[in-house]
Formats: C-alpha cells, sequence, structure tokens
C-alpha cells in the first residue's frame, strides 16, 4: 500500500439492484481511474437484503476488483442501516457515501474530494429540484425538510442528500452514537463540522425501478422526526398552554354573558364545547407522540443488533471494525 498516498473509502448502499450495478461499477470504475495518483480506493457495497441476484453480483464484482469489498444482510433493515455498516467497516481517511442505482453521479467524487483538500470534513451534496421530479415529490420533499429542522433545532439544509464525503473525525464521531434508529442529514449538522456544499441534478435511474415506495418514505419521515431531537416532545408545552388558554378565554366569557344576562349565552356555550374538543384533540395527539417516543426507547433498551449480516466478502489486510463482529464458526456477524 503506497501510505503516502490517502486511502478514500466509497460506500455504496444496494438493494434490488441486480439491473443497475454493473453499470454502477463501470461509471464508478471509470471515475476512480482517473484519480488513481492522487488517492487509494476501497469500495465497500452493501446489499440490504435484496432478495433478487443482488449479492450474486457483488461476489462477481468482488473477484473481479481487487478494491471492492461487500456485506450482505440477513434481511432488509433500511438504507441508514446500510450506510452505517459501511462506515463501519471502513478503512478510509475519507468516506464517501452515494447509492448504488446512479441518481449520486460518481462524476461528483472528484468535486468532493477537492473541497476535502481544501480542508472541509463534510462535503455535502445538495440535490436541484427539476420539474420531472412531480408536485407531489418537490412539495412533500420541501415539507420534509422544514419538518427535519424543527425536529432536529439544526439547520438541515434543503435537498441534502446521503450523497456526502465525511472526513475520518466526522465518521468516528457518527460510529460513538449507539442509538437505533440514527437519521444521518440530521444527525451530521448537529456535529459542528467544517462543511461544504455541493449541488447536483439527480440523473433518472439507469435500469429498475425506484425501491422507496411511500411506506419506505413515510419511516424515514418518522425517524427523522423522533429521532433527530428534542422538537416533537417540545410540543407539549405549546399545545398544552393554547388549549387551557382557550378554555379559560371561552368559560369566563360564558360567565359574564350569563351574569349580565346578555344575549349569545347558547354560542359561548358552544364556542366553550369547541374548545374542550379542540384541547381533547391536542391531548390525544400528544400521547401519540409520546407514545412512539416510549417505544423508541423500549426497542433501545432490548440493545438489539441493528442488522445481521449473512455473508460479507472481506479481501486480506481488511480488519472489521468496532462493532462489526463476527459470530465465531459462522459466516454471519452483527452490527450494534
Amino acid at each position: 500500500m503506497r501510505t503516502n498516498i490517502p486511502l478514500v473509502s466509497i460506500v455504496c448502499p444496494a438493494f434490488q439492484e441486480e439491473e443497475v450495478l454493473p453499470l454502477f461499477q463501470r461509471d464508478l470504475s471509470l471515475v476512480l481511474s482517473q484519480m488513481e495518483r492522487q488517492y487509494q480506493f476501497e469500495i465497500i457495497y452493501v446489499d440490504d437484503g435484496s432478495s433478487d441476484l443482488t449479492a450474486t453480483i457483488l461476489g462477481k464484482i468482488a473477484k473481479m476488483d481487487k478494491r471492492v469489498s461487500y456485506i450482505s444482510f440477513t434481511r432488509n433493515q433500511g438504507h441508514q442501516a446500510a450506510l452505517l455498516a459501511g462506515m463501519k467497516h471502513a478503512r478510509g481517511e475519507a468516506v464517501i457515501s452515494l447509492d448504488s442505482d446512479l441518481q449520486h453521479p460518481p462524476a461528483l467524487i472528484e468535486e468532493l474530494l477537492c473541497q476535502w483538500r481544501n480542508g472541509y470534513q463534510v462535503v455535502q451534496t445538495l440535490r436541484t429540484a427539476n420539474n420531472s421530479a412531480g408536485w407531489f415529490k418537490a412539495t412533500s420533499s420541501r415539507w420534509f425538510y422544514k419538518l427535519l429542522e424543527f425536529a432536529c433545532q439544526t439547520k438541515v439544509p434543503e435537498g441534502a442528500a446521503d450523497f456526502r464525503l465525511l472526513d475520518r473525525v466526522g465518521v468516528d464521531a457518527i460510529l460513538l452514537h449507539r442509538e437505533k434508529g440514527l437519521f444521518l442529514r440530521g444527525l451530521i449538522p448537529s456535529l459542528g463540522l467544517e462543511t461544504a456544499y455541493v449541488r447536483y441534478e439527480a440523473a433518472p435511474r439507469a435500469a429498475g425501478q425506484t425501491k422507496y415506495s411511500l411506506k419506505k418514505m413515510v419511516n424515514l419521515a418518522a425517524d427523522a422526526f423522533f429521532q433527530g431531537g428534542y422538537g416533537p416532545a417540545r410540543l407539549a408545552w405549546p399545545i398544552a398552554g393554547m388549549g387551557f388558554a382557550l378554555v379559560l378565554v371561552l368559560l369566563f366569557a360564558g360567565i359574564w354573558r350569563a351574569i349580565a344576562g346578555a344575549p349569545g349565552l347558547e354560542l359561548a356555550i358552544w364556542g366553550l364545547g369547541f374548545a374542550i374538543v379542540a384541547s381533547s384533540t391536542g391531548v390525544i395527539v400528544l400521547l401519540g407522540i409520546l407514545g412512539e417516543y416510549v417505544a423508541r426507547i423500549l426497542e433501545q433498551s432490548r440493545n438489539r443488533p441493528a442488522y445481521i449480516v449473512k455473508k460479507h466478502q472481506i479481501p486480506k489486510g481488511k480488519s472489521k471494525k468496532p462493532g462489526f463482529d463476527t459470530v465465531e464458526g459462522t459466516k454471519q456477524s452483527v452490527g450494534f
């Protein structure tokens, strides 16, 4: 290994990507070959429990390219778990994560590394909106980032993707976090590291269909809302305060009208009823929020592994990071 040249890790989650993986590997290899004099590279694929031929294709790619290793989960654990598994295995001074569907353009890697060489510890890509995304996608994305900023209590730029470069300092800081369901787009800005931004326009998928169903998008939004920070829990006081104030105002208005014999007593009673219903609805919403927090606390207290590795192919000399512990006597391993 050429010790005077920095090692860069490329982490690529993949789920049901048998059609696009050969194309992605071809394009990624072409980009990396143009920077071989400045950097050494290792490529880490993480198969997120695919049921197609993704793992088989990754095995073939790893045999053809000595820079490639891969990890395959026993079942689908989600995009964030796949990213964390790749980071735990990465040895590079810088770690770049990008999806393997070619919507995160590999050609941008050179620009990310240039910004890193300029001293930035985080180089975050920002997806530029385009008309092909559709009205629903654009609107939901905009509100998602507003929600994320509220929940995390920190600025999360609109369009921030999981296509980014992290310095080793940032990767090690993330791996110190032990809670389940980490949401990296909310966590990374809270680290306070020097950050540069690079804009890009997502390309159409080169093959296959998107695997991000509405259910997965909702689950991701829930993780962002509840794992990002304490914003949701802090809704309790404003909602309770507004409901209590509304009830008091209408109650005193009704009493005053009754004492004064003024008309409109029935309207005041209806108003009081509305205030009670509105306050009760707010309490129910808060109970739902608190119930979700309790469920996540229970999940954390069980301390179950975030993922179980069914199979991995690691070239000799690539040691595993803490948190990627091999189960003795089997090919399986667990990640906490």
